[in-house]
């Protein structure tokens, strides 16, 4: 890359099409109440909640972003950040091309 602002060069799509060139499967894991559910809301929706009820189990969110002449497919997966859930969460990990891992630094 010549410029540094190609790598922020990209834009929401509002409509999901159904047609993508590539696919990410990110699941973002962390302690409860860190904020998983915000990133995942403002990235889907543009959105903030100040006051967000807790994830049970896990919540999975779609979302299409154009960078240059591709469509990315993202599908981001909120975990709850609770142990009692960790049989179901191996199977996400499994199939996870990305894992972000959230943490509160104020804690």
């Amino acid at each position: 890359m010549d410029n540094i602002s190609e790598i922020s060069t990209f834009e929401i799509i509002k409509k999901s099409s159904n047609k993508y060139n590539l696919k990410y499967k990110i699941i973002l894991i962390g302690d409860p109440s860190v904020g998983k559910s915000c990133i995942c809301l403002k990235q889907v929706k543009n959105l903030f909640v100040n006051d967000y009820i807790s994830t049970n189990n896990y919540m999975d969110y779609d979302t299409e972003v154009k960078y240059k002449d591709l469509t990315i497919k993202l599908q981001l997966f909120d975990t709850s950040g609770n142990e009692n859930f960790n049989s179901i969460l191996e199977i996400l990990y499994k199939y996870a091309s990305l894992a972000l891992i959230v943490y509160s630094i104020d804690k």
